[in-house]
């Protein structure tokens, strides 16, 4: 009975000790407005779950929040072009979920750059 308890102590360690990473961004495109929401002049945010895989790129996106307009499917596209540096967990890259929010604002300025290592 002494073994068991020593190998269950032993199990809850190892488990305790893991380190875990979330993902971090690090390119970024900024989304393409639509004419439709130009038009109507739609500001605010586009809320995304995403998939980060252990290749930097975000899969099995889905909107939490939504636009309308055309924005949603925008912030999507510009999410599929982004790259991640991927979670880890021991020092291993793992799939993990994130939460995105893609921010959509009109402005008089300059067009925004194609692409942003952040």
């Amino acid at each position: 009975m002494v073994m068991k308890s020593a190998v269950l102590l032993l199990l809850a360690s190892s488990v305790a000790a893991q380190v875990v990473f979330a993902p971090q961004l690090i390119y970024r495109t900024e989304p393409e407005y639509t004419a439709e929401a130009r038009q109507k002049g739609v500001e605010g945010v586009v809320k995304l779950y995403a998939e980060i895989a252990p290749d930097g790129r975000a899969h099995r996106i889905r909107v939490l929040h939504s636009l309308g307009s055309g924005l949603d499917e925008k912030a999507i596209e510009a999410v599929r072009q982004w790259r991640f540096r991927p979670g880890t967990k021991d020092g291993h890259a793992v799939t993990s979920t994130s939460s995105i929010e893609v921010r959509f604002r009109l402005s008089n300025s300059a067009p925004a750059k194609k692409g942003v290592r952040v």
